[in-house]
């Protein structure tokens, strides 16, 4: 099973991802700079042996950022979904 890390280049995300690559999860990291990205995922894949994917994603750059970035991860992971629901205050 794949566990997705969102904002995973920075603090508390950041910190999450290694907890998690340190015990042997595979992961998908989520944040909005590429560069960043591939740097964090072959350090975590490399200390720890964990399998790692990648999506540079900016949730705070779409109109909808709860449908667009389930949908991408969803893809990213190879999830088939019959829908999606969002709620926003």
């Amino acid at each position: 099973m794949t566990t997705v890390v969102v904002g995973a280049s920075s603090g508390l995300g950041r910190a999450l991802a290694e907890e998690l690559a340190r015990t042997g999860h595979e992961l998908l990291l989520v944040a909005s700079d590429p560069r960043d990205l591939s740097a964090i995922a072959a350090d975590l894949g490399w200390r720890h042996a964990a399998k790692m994917h990648t999506l540079a994603l900016d949730l705070a750059a779409t109109d909808d950022p709860g449908a667009c970035g389930a949908a991408r991860i969803a893809s990213a992971i190879g999830l088939a979904a019959a829908g999606w629901a969002v709620a926003s205050r």
